[in-house]
């Protein structure tokens, strides 16, 4: 599903100056970080002089002027990634213009919707010239992102058709009565701040933002600059950290016989660490592009009780929490926010009609690995995930009066943070991302027949053990009533 351009000689001199070909290689060769990573990495840092030159010269003037500037620069910032590819996107945004043209504010056009951007993601994904030994940045990384935005406004528009009194709140926050016109739409999902890696965020807000409702005192710019600037300078930290530990760890290093000669506790403290490498990079991203959607004032969130604007309506990640978090719900939790989020409003409740909350739990999972693409190893990677996650309770309600206390968000001494946060969050997670980034089954089954299959066993076999230890208890304590009895 690529596309082709007929006479090829001059466009493809003119395409590598446009995108900067040769510097880019230059770079990738001069740092030993792949070129599509570097590419992802100079347009989130292009995103900051880009919202520095809204906010002095853009923001608050006509809104055909605003939506035009987010259009062209997230244009430029797709084919400077994808090349020629970047009007995937534009096909696909023209489609759900024309279902919400024809169609918009029905039932059936949300599921609609679903079916046909689920459709023209698969189908990429299905063509797209990964080879799986490596996950490669390609246009179907940034199409993942748009099809939630593209799903949301249709489903959106759906729910502002029904009476209010019938809307959850969160329903309420989002709902728009009118349709959008195609350049609202183009300018929405172009966003510059989003259009990549994310986050998610609603047309409504994005709207908002185009009306100067989210304006200092005075109708001036957003007071975000400070806001904005601080994400850079963790998620830039984060970048360092991701450095350092690329001298250490590499994911090709998993399927070479020198991890596999290892004794089973360095492999597991080698996963752990390498997991730990990949997250980084994640966290890193999320940052910086959050950082851009601050500096534009997209992310306002209302005022703190220090009468100070707060710009934390769109993090993907929970810092604090995540990297404090001592149950691996809780770091789900904290991690992808906005993603969750969005798999939990559009589609989790929708499936109420199932009538079964678990149900509607796995499915959901399911779509999330579906929603990353077709390898096989995103989905072991998301039935690890709700397996760890559906018996971690389970097991903690049995072995909590043995445990000692550990308040909610907070460390309670370095030894419990160490073993809990460190040992056992990292390493099940870190285990989980391996055939998250190994994709083929061929290749993660090596590493985790190395490893003896230990994150696969350990919950539900920690669970039985834990049932076992209960129904003994009961039966001790059952005996004791009945020899009070006898007595």
């Amino acid at each position: 599903m690529s596309v082709n351009v007929v006479g090829g000689g001059t466009w493809a001199k003119v395409s590598d100056v446009v995108r900067g070909e040769t510097y880019v290689q230059a770079l990738s060769s001069e740092v030993g970080v792949p070129d599509d990573s570097i590419r992802m990495f100079l347009s989130l840092l292009a995103g900051y002089p880009l919202a520095l030159i809204y906010r002095s010269a853009v923001y608050g003037r006509s809104p055909l002027i605003q939506h035009v500037y987010f259009i062209l620069c997230g244009m430029y910032m797709g084919y400077f990634n994808f090349g020629l590819e970047v009007f995937h996107s534009m096909a696909n945004m023209i489609i759900i213009y024309g279902l919400i043209k024809f169609a918009g504010g029905t039932k059936m056009s949300v599921a609609a919707a679903f079916f046909i951007n689920t459709g023209y993601f698969l189908i990429g994904c299905a063509t797209s010239s990964k080879t799986g030994d490596r996950y490669r940045i390609e246009w179907t990384t940034s199409h993942c992102v748009l099809i939630l935005k593209l799903t949301g406004v249709v489903a959106d528009l759906y729910d502002g058709s029904k009476p209010l009194e019938k809307l959850g709140a969160d329903q309420k926050e989002t709902a728009i009565r009118k349709k959008p016109t195609l350049i609202e739409l183009l300018g929405h999902c172009y966003f510059f701040g989003g259009f990549l890696i994310g986050p998610q965020c609603s047309i409504k807000r994005y709207l908002t933002l185009i009306e100067g409702g989210f304006s200092s005192k005075g109708n001036g710019v957003p007071d975000s600059l400070a806001a904005g600037l601080t994400k850079l300078g963790v998620g830039l930290i984060y970048i360092g950290n991701l450095l350092l530990l690329n001298f250490f760890v590499s994911t090709e290093y998993l399927n070479t016989k020198e991890f596999h000669d290892l004794l089973l506790p360095l492999k597991c403290l080698y996963v752990l660490v390498w997991g730990r490498f990949v997250l980084t990079r994640y966290i890193s991203c999320w940052h910086i592009s959050e950082g851009i959607c601050i500096l534009t004032g997209l992310t306002y969130n209302g005022i703190d009780e220090n009468g100070k604007s707060k710009w934390d309506s769109s993090g993907n990640i929970k810092l604090y929490e995540f990297e404090t978090a001592h149950t691996l719900y809780n770091l789900t939790k904290a991690f992808n926010v906005q993603t969750s989020t969005w798999m939990v409003k559009y589609l989790m409740k929708r499936l109420r009609f199932l009538g079964n909350k678990e149900l509607s739990k796995f499915l959901t999972f399911a779509y999330l690995a579906l929603w990353h693409g077709l390898y096989s190893g995103y989905f072991n990677t998301f039935f690890l995930e709700f397996m760890m996650i559906a018996t971690e309770p389970y097991i903690i309600a049995r072995l909590k009066p043995k445990l000692p206390e550990f308040p909610e968000g907070k460390l309670r001494g370095v030894w419990l943070w160490f073993l809990v946060r460190v040992l056992y969050c990292q390493f099940f997670w870190s285990y989980a991302l391996i055939s998250f980034e190994l994709l083929q089954f061929e290749n993660y089954l090596r590493v985790y027949s190395s490893l003896y299959f230990i994150g696969h066993f350990f919950h539900p076999v920690f669970m039985l053990i834990a049932y076992m230890l209960s129904q003994r208890q009961k039966e001790k304590a059952q005996n004791g009533i009945q020899k009070e009895k006898e007595l």
